[in-house]
């Protein structure tokens, strides 16, 4: 779609909030701030039907057609998340139920495996799509709001999931098999006697939790396809998409995806925060289709809820939507037009006040649109370049969460240790599924593969086999994906490719811990040590402490063309950082010591390359990005070390 092929900027806007004598004078100012796109009505679904089976949407066609004729394009959303006080008052049911059964609503909360919301949600989907499906002006979609994986414990969840576990087992056997039922005497003799992991049950296993929020995660996926069928039945020539939670680890972001001809997020960051978790959940949403994406919201003020709120430092705006598109964004859709005045968003997060005057922000956008404008098409033709991947993978997550072992095995903690050291070396990852094609990358880093598949271990044989560096990480293959500790030596699938057994661990309290050198440095190590026994690998890193002093703490082992590391450490950043430079200069991958809230990004094509360098701190900080060219922005040329000041962006244009 042609709209995908150039970097875009747009707003949400609420026409029944405002009146029809606002609309002229919003739309012209959404024209002068250089905007092409409105998102509308995902929160619309009381005023497009007021009462069952009454629709109206003659307001929301006039708008649309308002919008359109100043050259505005339409983004719609179809309303689930908010439902009707009608609807849910003669269906009760299509609210939640918590785990001890009780009905628990809040924002989002609807039971998306039952039959009654899922007609109703159909039913207005339809009505829309049906409307406006052929409408010159409309390009496309967003399904719900902000999914959140909804665990609800009613008796259609429960039915949904003895089906689901059904179409995934085949027969109780395999389950009790898988599960391991015969501890605690969980034997099934149906799949109509599984039940749900509520509070009400006796025993509960550490399997069936798992299998629960797989369930629950692929609940929320299903629900939205059903959604996706109905518009592409109706407007196939109009995008679809969705704002995702992002770094939400209730929901697999690549199942999400996988429907969804964008994917999109959004992001509401702190003023005072390095901003790492906006980065790496550019990553993530980037690599969940493996392509650019939207920012279907961006936050341009005050939060609406927050223990505390900064404000908006000058610039910050125009940085933020920088940001967003450094990152591979070739939409940045802010949020929202106006403060709100009601309800539970009252607080100023709007480009305009409450009272209609413009904030800094709506002068910011402008700027930002007016540099972007002759730049808009060269960078939609470009993607992020991304030489290494990062292995996000959501069995670990809710494997931990099912029975959490250790403070120090967090999957988030593990995870961010390595991400921060890429950011560090100036390298923007993908962060991608275990099961992706790795044959894109040069290194893929595993942090977390405490559950480890068959099809993901032949996946990184094939990949270290055809030369590239795989580094797997501490506690690596030590379960089955049923959630079960396997019978065979440890790293498991993947101790053969590795060649290494993990003979102890360690769990460091706070207060103890243990170092290891590498090539002639001491690190000191703060929260997990595996214990390690070469077969066929070298020592990289040895232990300086304890009684397994002089052991291996990291090892490599060269297979066919590439290499098999195991790191068997974790808190020590600092090691991570010094080996994994190594191991980058190895593979021919270019590394800059970047400051922190410094970012460095790469988007090219075949003919060009762009190189990002946004500086989101205080203060002015100096950086070597080993190109020269031409910053797009100001016009000057660039030399090999540029002053970056705070809250700048640059753009450097070469080959």
């Amino acid at each position: 779609m042609e709209i995908f092929d150039r970097v875009i900027t747009g707003v949400s806007y609420y026409p029944e909030h405002w009146g029809r004598e606002n609309w002229k004078t919003d739309i012209e100012n959404i024209v002068d701030m250089g905007m092409s796109v409105v998102r509308l009505a995902e929160l619309s679904w009381g005023v497009m039907e007021s009462e069952d089976g009454k629709f109206n949407f003659d307001w929301l066609e006039d708008f649309i057609d308002t919008a359109g004729k100043k050259g505005l394009k339409i983004v719609l959303g179809t309303p689930s998340e908010a439902t009707t006080v009608w609807l849910r008052a003669a269906y009760p049911e299509i609210v939640r139920v918590d785990e001890a059964g009780i009905r628990h609503g809040g924002r989002g909360m609807h039971c998306h495996t039952s039959p009654v919301f899922r007609f109703y949600t159909g039913r207005i989907t339809a009505e829309m799509a049906n409307r406006f499906g052929g409408n010159p002006h409309v390009i496309g979609w967003q399904i719900d709001n902000e999914f959140r994986a909804v665990d609800c414990y009613c008796s259609a969840c429960r039915h949904a999931f003895q089906v689901w576990l059904k179409n995934k087992y085949e027969t109780i056997e395999k389950l009790n098999n898988a599960w391991g039922t015969w501890f605690w005497s969980q034997h099934y003799n149906s799949f109509e006697e599984v039940e749900l992991p509520a509070l009400k049950e006796v025993t509960i296993s550490t399997s069936q939790i798992l299998d629960y929020k797989r369930f629950v995660s692929w609940s929320t996926v299903d629900f939205q396809s059903r959604q996706i069928e109905i518009i592409r039945r109706a407007a196939p020539h109009q995008f679809i998409s969705h704002n995702s939670l992002g770094l939400y680890p209730n929901l697999n972001m690549y199942d999400l995806a996988r429907d969804l001809d964008i994917m999109a997020w959004d992001a509401y960051p702190h003023v005072d925060e390095d901003f790492v978790n906006m980065a790496k959940t550019h990553d993530l949403i980037r690599a969940a289709k493996h392509g650019n994406f939207w920012m279907l919201e961006q936050k341009n003020g005050y939060f609406n809820g927050s223990d505390y709120n900064l404000a908006i430092t000058p610039g910050l705006v125009r940085a933020w939507g920088m940001f967003d598109i450094s990152r591979g964004a070739n939409g940045v859709l802010f949020y929202r037009y106006r403060a709100n005045r009601w309800g539970q968003e009252q607080n100023p997060n709007g480009i305009l006040r409450h009272d209609g005057s413009k904030r800094r922000a709506y002068f910011e956008i402008q700027q930002m649109n007016r540099e972007l404008a002759p730049l808009s098409e060269k960078l939609g033709k470009t993607t992020v370049e991304a030489a290494v991947a990062l292995i996000h993978n959501y069995d670990d997550i809710w494997s931990a969460q099912a029975k959490k072992q250790y403070t120090n095995f967090d999957c988030h903690k593990l995870e961010d240790d390595f991400y921060r050291v890429l950011l560090s070396l100036g390298i923007t990852p993908d962060l991608i599924h275990p099961e992706d094609d790795l044959s894109p990358y040069k290194i893929v880093i595993a942090p977390n593969l405490f559950l480890l598949s068959q099809k993901t271990a032949d996946n990184m044989k094939r990949f270290v086999e055809s030369g590239g560096a795989a580094v797997f990480h501490i506690r690596c293959g030590q379960k089955d994906t049923g959630n079960v500790m396997v019978d065979i030596p440890w790293p498991g699938l993947v101790r053969e490719l590795l060649g290494v057994t993990v003979d102890e661990f360690e769990a460091f309290p706070d207060h103890m811990g243990n170092s290891a050198t590498y090539k002639g440095k001491t690190y000191p190590i703060r929260w997990w040590a595996d214990v390690l026994n070469p077969d066929t690998a070298q020592a990289e890193a040895l232990y300086a402490e304890k009684f397994y002093r002089g052991k291996p703490a990291v090892t490599a082992r060269h297979v066919g063309k590439g290499r098999a590391v195991y790191f068997g450490v974790a808190g020590c950043r600092e090691l991570i950082g010094d080996y994994l430079g190594d191991l980058f200069r190895d593979y021919g991958i270019k590394t800059i010591r970047t400051p922190d809230k410094v970012y460095i990004t790469t988007r090219k094509n075949r003919e060009v390359s762009y190189t990002f360098i946004i500086n989101l701190g205080t203060e002015t900080k100096e950086i070597d990005p080993c190109i020269t060219g031409t910053d797009l922005i100001t016009g000057k040329k660039i030399g090999m070390t540029v002053q970056v000041a705070p809250l700048e962006t640059l753009i450097i244009e070469h080959q």
